[in-house]
């Protein structure tokens, strides 16, 4: 049987959210869930499945590692948006522009997991990054265009600048004065900077998920020093002695900044990750490895007139 080899359907796609597009460094993957559930009994086991929900789309990407915003990727929520729903009064279509000419339309979504800020030499600034949809507000099912449409539409779009892709060598401070070697840490391959984010799905029984409630925002650090020694991470951990942690006691209690930079004008990149307690330190004993292992710390949540703040303050000048 003869096959037409041009009718193979493939290629690249930009993602558009809250008026700003996302080029991407892979795939872009698009995963359409519908969750179920079964009716059973005892002689025949389940019958059948059985819809639990209208459907839920996820959009999973991990975007080009552009100096923009950070309220377009990891600052999209701070701790200030706890207890809020994902989707308001106002409906965030997300588009999917495909150089081949569909444009698919996502009714209405909102991001789910902020991508990690990845500062390395090594790698490109941003991780992977979720944006989930539901139905149209106020909407039926039945509607043609309740979830999404698709449609004819050239790829026109020249916002991408590679000038703005950098990749620079980082270093981190520690506090305010530190003494060597927390004024300078140098690490393996870098830090992955996170905005830790949980949301809650609300469900409905006639409608399944309606909305997702922000149930937790929390930034923390990650990263694997290459100028520690053991006496350094016992420091850094508080471990014992005038500066130790005691039970009961905040881990984050000597109030330290990290402060991340590095880079040049004009992508030149300063991070802070404010009030940071240590989480966990690792010693390694080997031929091939750094004495110190993967050192992360959390940063604890602080307040301004009874208002939470952000955790993570990010430039680029």
């Amino acid at each position: 049987m003869a096959f037409d080899r041009t009718q193979v359907i493939q290629g690249p796609a930009i993602v558009t959210f809250n008026s700003y597009t996302y080029y991407t460094e892979g795939d872009i993957t698009v995963e359409t869930q519908r969750e179920t559930w079964e009716p059973k009994t005892s002689i025949y086991g389940a019958l059948t499945k059985r819809s639990a929900s209208t459907p839920v789309t996820k959009i999973k990407f991990t975007p080009v590692g552009v100096a923009a915003a950070a309220t377009n990727y990891i600052n999209a929520f701070t701790p200030a948006n706890i207890g809020q729903l994902l989707f308001g009064a106002t409906d965030k279509p997300v588009t999917i522009q495909t150089v081949a000419g569909k444009l698919i339309t996502w009714s209405a979504g909102a991001i789910t997991k902020t991508p990690d800020l990845i500062l390395s030499s090594l790698k490109m600034l941003w991780g992977e990054m979720e944006i989930s949809t539901i139905g149209k507000k106020s909407t039926a099912l039945t509607d043609p265009a309740f979830m999404a449409t698709i449609a004819t539409s050239a790829f026109a779009d020249t916002s991408f600048d590679s000038s703005k892709v950098p990749s620079a060598a980082y270093q981190a401070a520690l506090g305010t004065s530190p003494a060597s070697p927390f004024d300078a840490i140098v690490t393996q391959d870098g830090f992955t900077v996170s905005n830790n984010m949980t949301v809650n799905p609300l469900k409905i029984a006639n409608y399944g998920t309606v909305n997702w409630v922000i149930a937790e925002v929390i930034a923390s650090v990650k990263f694997i020093p290459a100028n520690c020694d053991d006496q350094d991470l016992w420091n850094l951990f508080q471990l014992q002695g005038s500066n130790a942690i005691a039970p009961g006691g905040d881990v984050a209690s000597l109030n330290q900044n990290l402060v991340i930079t590095g880079g040049t004008t004009p992508n030149a990149v300063s991070c802070t990750i404010s009030n940071v307690g240590p989480d966990k330190t690792a010693s390694r004993y080997g031929l091939a490895v750094l004495r110190a292992g993967e050192v992360e710390l959390f940063s604890r949540k602080s307040f301004v007139s009874g208002v939470l703040q952000s955790q993570i303050a990010l430039t680029f000048s």
